[in-house]
């Protein structure tokens, strides 16, 4: 679903999803916190982001060592690897 509104203001996202109920994954979009009764929940490519970002910004010393970075990243590499072994298949097979 979508819709378009003149501006970005949180008002817009609470009046589209007023009669939502649930799991909503979002970008962070910190308008999404106006929406009553939603739990929001990330999308992995971003949280990876987080791990990407943490290794560009780690020291020179440490960009050779197993970080919780380096590691953070190989570990969502190896998750979507997985799903995309698995993108043939349907719901419940997976």
């Amino acid at each position: 679903m979508y819709m378009c509104r003149p501006g970005c203001h949180g008002k817009y996202a609470a009046e589209f999803l007023a009669e939502f109920k649930g799991s909503l994954q979002t970008d962070e979009y910190a308008g999404y916190n106006l929406v009553p009764g939603i739990t929001k929940v990330g999308c992995l490519a971003h949280a990876r982001r987080k791990f990407t970002d943490a290794l560009t910004a780690i020291s020179e010393n440490a960009k050779g060592r197993n970080t919780v970075a380096h590691e953070g990243v190989r570990r969502f590499d190896e998750l979507f690897s997985l799903e995309k072994r698995r993108a043939h298949l349907r719901g419940n097979e997976r």
